[in-house]
C-alpha cells in the first residue's frame, strides 16, 4: 500500500510540472508543437518511469514488520519445554486437562491436578495405560508403586553403570551423590546435554536425618536401572525417585534392595518402552484434552 502511494505521488507531481512546460502563453488553452517542448516531455515520462522503478525495487519493509508483529510469544513450563501456546492458550489447555482428569475420577494430588499436569500425564489414553500395568487412578503421590509407574512419572529412565560416590552433607541430613555412566536411554534424552551424555550425576533423592539418610545403598561397580527427575537449571546433575533405582544383576532385574526379582531384564525392558511410548510424554503439548462434548 505504502508502495502504490508513493509511485502515484511521483507520477501526479511530474505529470502536473509537464503539463505547465508543455502549455502556451494564452492562458493554457493551446499547446506548443515545438520539438523542444516535445522532448521535455519525453525526459519528463522518463524520470517517471525511473521514479516507479525505484519505488518498487525498494527493500519489503512493511512485510518484515508484520511478520514481527504478528510473531507468538510462547510459554515454557517448568522444564523449559516450549509449549507452543501463548499465556491465554495455555491456560486454556490446562484447564481443559483438568476438566478431563475429574470426568476420568482422578483424586487429586496435594496440590490439586497439578501433578498429573506437569509429569505430562496422557490423560486421553487412561485405559491403554491401566490395561499395561499403570493405573493412574490409584497412583499415590509422589510415592508409585512399581517400575513401570515410575517410568510414566519420570523425566529421564536409563541404564547406567555406577563408578564413583561421594556425599553431600548439612547439619540435618547427608545424601550420596554418585557418578554413573550412561549405558542406554530409554525417556527424557533431550534433558541430557551432549556433554553429560556418557556420564552423568546423580543425587539421591532420600536424607532424613545425619545419622540416617534413609537411601538405597549403591555400590560402584553396580548396574542399575535409573528413573530421574530433571530440573531447570541443574543439567549436570539429576535427582532419584526415591528408592526406585532397580537392580540389575545378569539378565534379571530386581527391587532397589536387590531382594525381590522383577523379571527377566529385556522383558521388563520392553514393558517399559511400550508404557513411555503409550503415554507419549514428548507430545503431551500438541494434543487436546478437552472432552467430546465441548468439542
Amino acid at each position: 500500500m505504502k508502495k502504490n502511494i508513493i509511485i502515484v505521488a511521483v507520477i501526479l507531481v511530474l505529470a502536473l510540472f509537464a503539463s505547465i512546460n508543455a502549455m502556451s502563453g494564452d492562458g493554457g488553452n493551446v499547446p506548443e508543437q515545438n520539438e523542444k517542448g516535445t522532448e521535455s516531455v519525453q525526459v519528463q515520462s522518463e524520470q517517471v518511469q525511473q521514479a516507479v522503478k525505484e519505488v518498487q525495487e525498494e527493500p519489503a519493509v512493511v512485510s518484515v514488520q508484520e511478520e514481527k508483529s504478528d510473531e507468538k510469544v510462547t510459554v515454557k513450563d517448568q522444564l523449559g519445554i516450549d509449549t507452543g501456546m501463548t499465556e491465554k492458550e495455555f491456560e486454556e489447555f490446562k484447564t481443559d486437562f483438568i476438566k478431563k482428569a475429574k470426568e476420568i475420577g482422578l483424586p487429586e494430588g496435594r496440590d490439586g491436578f497439578n501433578s498429573y499436569f506437569k509429569l505430562k500425564i496422557n490423560l486421553n489414553v487412561y485405559e491403554e495405560l491401566k490395561n499395561n500395568g499403570v493405573d493412574v487412578k490409584l497412583y499415590g503421590f509422589p510415592t508409585s508403586k512399581s517400575h513401570l509407574e515410575d517410568a510414566v512419572f519420570s523425566d529421564i529412565v536409563l541404564i547406567g553403570e555406577i563408578y564413583n560416590r561421594s556425599y553431600v552433607e548439612n547439619k540435618t541430613f547427608f545424601k550420596s551423590f554418585y557418578s554413573v555412566k550412561v549405558i542406554e536411554i530409554f525417556k527424557g534424552e533431550e534433558f541430557i546435554k551432549d556433554e553429560f551424555r556418557n556420564k552423568i550425576s546423580v543425587l539421591s533423592k532420600n536424607g532424613k536425618n545425619f545419622f540416617s539418610s534413609d537411601e538405597t545403598e549403591m555400590q560402584i561397580g553396580e548396574k542399575r536401572l535409573f528413573f530421574l527427575n530433571y530440573k531447570l537449571g541443574e543439567e549436570d546433575r539429576f535427582a532419584t525417585r526415591g528408592n526406585a533405582e532397580r537392580l540389575i544383576i545378569d539378565n534379571s532385574l530386581y527391587s532397589a534392595s536387590g531382594k525381590i526379582l522383577i523379571g527377566n531384564l529385556k522383558s521388563e525392558i520392553d514393558k517399559i518402552k511400550r508404557i513411555i511410548e503409550i503415554n507419549d510424554s514428548k507430545n503431551f503439548y500438541n494434543r487436546s484434552y478437552r472432552s467430546e462434548v465441548e468439542k
